[in-house]
């Protein structure tokens, strides 16, 4: 950390806060902004641990197109558990069956069970 006078604070101190960007600057289509936007809306927080979310989970793969912008397809992760779903495929899936049968039956209707 800089301390005292240097230019390179006060730069820093100069920065204007963070802007949401604009699907269009992030190279997204408007039915994934939008499917994120319906998901971080419902879920609000991670909803593996509770703490503020940062990414949106696609629960089967984005190259599945007809599920692809589903909002029952994402769930809202932080950062720590985004990287645990990716890491531990199986493990989070029964944990994410387990979750939504509890807690969004809808949900889980739509994810896991087949209909015959």
């Amino acid at each position: 950390m800089i301390t005292g006078y240097h230019p390179e604070r006060e730069r820093m101190m100069k920065r204007t806060p963070l802007r949401k960007i604009s699907p269009k600057k992030k190279g997204m289509s408007k039915e994934e902004y939008e499917f994120r936007k319906a998901v971080r809306k419902r879920d609000e927080a991670c909803i593996r641990c509770g703490h503020n979310g940062e990414a949106v989970h696609h629960v089967y793969n984005r190259q599945y197109t007809i599920v692809a912008t589903e909002p029952l397809n994402g769930v809202y992760l932080c950062k720590k558990c985004h990287r645990w779903a990716h890491s531990f495929k199986p493990k989070f899936r029964e944990w994410l069956e387990e979750y939504l049968a509890k807690h969004n039956p809808v949900q889980h209707k739509y994810l896991f069970e087949v209909d015959e």
